[in-house]
């Protein structure tokens, strides 16, 4: 059975620079962040150990690897 993590990201540009800040909701773990590897790491450390997902398993350094799924109109205004 799975389970889920919930976050909140801003993301805001200053400058020329894109920056961020990114909560875990659960336990209000938070970070700011200068670039998206930095934000996808902060992820993937509240996920645990994913045994089936390789993409998480193997981290290639210096490349960051997005997972998207499709969920619809979800969010959206109609």
């Amino acid at each position: 059975m799975g389970y889920y993590n919930t976050f909140v990201v801003k993301i805001w540009r200053d400058e020329g620079i894109i920056r961020g800040h990114i909560q875990h909701v659960s336990t209000q773990e938070q970070t700011y962040f200068l670039n998206f590897e930095s934000m996808t790491d902060f992820i993937v450390s509240h996920l645990g150990p994913l045994l089936n997902d390789a993409a998480t398993l193997e981290k290639i350094p210096g490349r960051t690897i997005v997972l998207t799924e499709d969920f619809g109109d979800v969010g959206q205004d109609e």
